[in-house]
């Protein structure tokens, strides 16, 4: 550190005298040098093995007030632009005009343009950390081009400049070697890149550089037989996970709804919601029935980072069976109501105990396709002039008992059911009710008692 600081200090010193008259040499030229510093978002210094130190940033001498240069990262394009600056090598220039060796062959590995139409000559790719492209050293011309990744010519020469995805910093090798062996040679981006950190700490970073989140393992509509039962049978419950390579949590999500695959002009738009919840339930009023419905969803990281959109996609989800991989599909219509009562109201052991179904509005009822909403008694679909047949196609019941080993159930199938219980204690009855599209509901009452039968009175004559 005291080796850096050192260094630092006539850095500073000889900067201020440079930069002035590098400002003077390139006015003629209309070239804008002057960069705000302070509102970049690379910082710190390189080293280069023939020319010494590299600033990437006027906060780090101080001269900003005067002299305002520094290297920048799009945070949503991640392309450089900007300035760094060496004491005997002059200006640095990240972004311009001027042509790379390579003729922009290094776009293919951006992620997003990075050539002559928007003045690129490097970028950085977050998925693999690495830098791709070209930086020049104005005061060398054509000679002045230094590569910050790879060539990848089998020369055995390993270099290429990487930045960590989670804290910003810069490592690795950048190389010029000019036609006339004036160029700067290896520029190494971190103390640890050449093992030096113990005798100088040194390295480039940005406070800016955020692997951005996503949101993986879609899955709709989470909503089974149960909770069609229970709830609205138009309900859906959308799930995702968050994720980021940097730990991070997340801080808000975006849905977006449609019946169509086009997220434009949707059923349902959230916008952006602030919470770091991983699941949105979809009410009735967005849903219809027996629809197939799409979906996409966006997330924020706690730095306000975003992801792509990601699109629900079943292929892994197995609660859609819907046929297509990229929708849900709802419920044709509603599930089965069940209701059923007994008599005596207070069973005794061995004693026969009638099950039945209650009058309207406490009557077992269903629903078709024709009437999704409207609710139909078994009775009235299954029995005609007085006769009902049971099952029938469109009601068929299912009466059972826990512990079932101490039961005796007479007429299992019917609306109604008689039962005998051979012991004391609680038991559980329920009753099933499934109608002609196989959908089913089911109505248990709990703790129900068996106590001693009634003692049995004989009258005697006197």
């Amino acid at each position: 550190m005291k080796v850096f600081f050192k260094f630092k200090k006539i850095i500073i010193f000889i900067a201020i005298i440079s930069c002035a008259c590098f400002f003077l040499f390139f006015e003629n030229d209309n070239i804008n040098i002057a960069k705000a510093g302070s509102g970049d978002n690379v910082g710190g210094y390189a080293w280069s093995g023939n020319y010494g130190w590299i600033s990437f940033n006027c906060v780090n001498d101080g001269t900003c007030g005067a002299f305002d240069y520094g290297v920048n990262i799009d945070s949503v394009l991640r392309n450089f632009s900007g300035y760094a600056w060496s004491s005997n090598l002059g200006w640095i220039q990240f972004g311009g005009n001027d042509i790379p060796p390579d003729n922009y062959a290094f776009n293919s590995n951006c992620e997003n343009v990075c050539d002559n139409s928007n003045l690129c000559t490097a970028c950085y790719n977050v998925i693999d950390g690495k830098v791709y492209g070209w930086a020049k050293i104005l005061s060398l011309g054509d000679d002045g081009w230094i590569r910050l990744d790879d060539d990848n010519v089998g020369d055995g020469f390993n270099y290429g400049v990487l930045i960590d995805r989670c804290s910003g910093e810069f490592s690795g090798l950048a190389w010029n070697g000019s036609d006339n062996d004036l160029g700067s040679g290896w520029v190494s981006f971190n103390c640890s890149t050449e093992g030096a950190c113990a005798s100088s700490d040194y390295k480039v970073s940005s406070e800016e550089i955020n692997w951005p989140p996503q949101a993986n393992n879609l899955t709709a509509p989470n909503w089974n037989y149960n909770n069609a039962c229970d709830n609205w049978t138009k309900q859906a419950f959308l799930n995702w996970e968050f994720y980021d390579i940097c730990v991070d949590s997340q801080s808000a999500y975006r849905i977006i709804l449609d019946d169509d695959n086009n997220p434009a002009g949707p059923i349902l738009d959230t916008g952006k919601v602030i919470s770091g919840a991983s699941q949105y339930s979809v009410g009735p009023e967005y849903l219809d029935y027996n629809e197939s419905y799409y979906w996409w969803v966006k997330i924020w990281d706690s730095e306000d980072q975003e992801s792509e959109w990601k699109q629900y996609n079943s292929v892994a989800d197995t609660d859609n069976n819907d046929g297509n991989p990229l929708t849900f599909t709802t419920y044709r219509h509603n599930f089965p109501d069940v209701y059923f009562s007994w008599f005596p109201e207070n069973p005794s052991e061995d004693k026969e105990i009638s099950f039945f179904e209650q009058n309207l509005p406490n009557k077992s009822q269903v629903y078709s396709d024709a009437n999704p909403n409207l609710a139909q008694t078994c009775e009235s679909l299954c029995c005609v002039g007085g006769i009902c047949a049971e099952p029938c196609g469109f009601c068929q019941y299912q009466w059972s008992a826990e512990p079932s080993g101490k039961v005796t159930i007479t007429n299992g199938i019917s609306s109604s059911s008689i039962m005998v219980f051979d012991e004391l204690g609680d038991y559980d009855v329920t009753l099933k009710v499934e109608d002609e599209d196989g959908y089913y509901c089911e109505l248990t009452e709990a703790n129900l008692f068996i106590t001693f039968p009634l003692p049995v009175w004989e009258e005697v004559k006197p």
